[in-house]
């Protein structure tokens, strides 16, 4: 088993925090943040995927009990979705996004996101049909706080400069952390891009 259940994280840890932490102990595949019931933005636990049995091992051993952002971190191994009683052919790949809602407007693509704590809404605008119109996408918080655009020759290309931008957003309470990669992953999975 590579992946492993951390709970009493600090209510300002957040994947990148976490993702360095376990990169200490060998590459990380996945880092995914579990929120509190009935609380936005508060989560304590999250689940952390190893790319080996050998680095989650090492991970356990050596951070259990380390202090991060000012708690110490309990870590134990977790069982992989599929040996919790479902059969392997029903299980559904671990992502940190899920489209909740989309529709179609004149213009553009709509795709509302549920990432970790926090909502997001994505705009895909579709070109002109001259040649030189290009990939329009807008990408904000369900508060509408946190707006960031891009545009490029493709959505893929598009939907990158926005992760880029959002990124580059100061940090603060209206700006929480998305996993892009996951987004871009939820939005492929419904042919978005």
């Amino acid at each position: 088993m590579s992946r492993l259940y951390v709970s009493n994280l600090s209510p300002s840890a957040s994947l990148a925090n976490l993702r360095e932490c376990f990169a200490a102990c060998g590459d990380v595949v996945d880092v995914e943040m579990v929120p509190e019931r009935n609380a936005y933005q508060s989560t304590s636990t999250a689940y952390v995927r190893m790319s080996t049995q050998a680095a989650a091992e090492r991970a356990a051993t050596s951070l259990h009990g380390t202090v991060l952002l000012g708690r110490s971190l309990v870590i134990s191994h977790s069982p992989e979705p599929e040996a919790r009683g479902r059969k392997a052919k029903d299980a559904e790949p671990v992502s940190n996004a899920r489209i909740t809602q989309q529709y179609r407007e004149r213009m553009a693509m709509t795709y509302e996101l549920a990432c970790h704590s926090a909502r997001v809404t994505v705009r895909m605008f579709f070109p002109e049909p001259d040649a030189s119109s290009h990939w329009r996408i807008e990408a904000r918080t369900d508060r509408g706080e946190s707006v960031v655009e891009a545009s490029d020759a493709s959505r893929e290309l598009a939907l990158r400069a926005v992760a880029e931008a959002w990124r580059s957003l100061p940090s603060s309470a209206s700006t929480p952390e998305l996993d892009w990669p996951a987004i871009a992953v939820a939005l492929k999975a419904v042919r978005a891009l």
